[in-house]
């Protein structure tokens, strides 16, 4: 079962919140507006994706009881991103700081600094 597509507007809107817009005109048109403009917010989602190199697969948007509104999308962001993931970032961080000389790493019986921790390989 598909749920979302990047090429549709898919919102999903709480039983509880749907029923106070069926009971309240004033209210249903002011969420119709807002459905209207996830539909151009989603248009300018999918170009950001494809201008950047990712590829969107699918995206939507969640009304919740309260008329709260969320998105959520699902995509690839290419390679013209600056996001990196979290083990590049920390070994970046790790780095920057060993240059600086504040690596301190502790064992149980001393501190070593700016040296690598004892590595134990695994024989066959």
């Amino acid at each position: 079962m598909i749920y979302g597509s990047k090429n549709t507007t898919n919102v999903a809107i709480s039983p509880q919140f749907l029923k106070k817009m069926a009971e309240d005109p004033e209210l249903e048109a002011e969420y119709e507006k807002e459905i209207e403009n996830m539909k151009r917010l989603d248009e300018q989602n999918v170009r950001t994706h494809e201008m950047n190199g990712g590829k969107l697969i699918a995206q939507g948007w969640a009304i919740d009881k309260d008329g709260g509104i969320s998105k959520w999308s699902i995509g690839n962001p290419g390679g013209n991103t600056r996001v990196k993931s979290p083990t590049e970032y920390a070994n970046e961080l790790y780095e920057r700081k060993k240059e600086k000389g504040r690596i301190v790493l502790k064992s149980r019986t001393n501190t070593v600094k700016n040296k690598p921790a004892a590595r134990f390989d695994r024989k066959a």
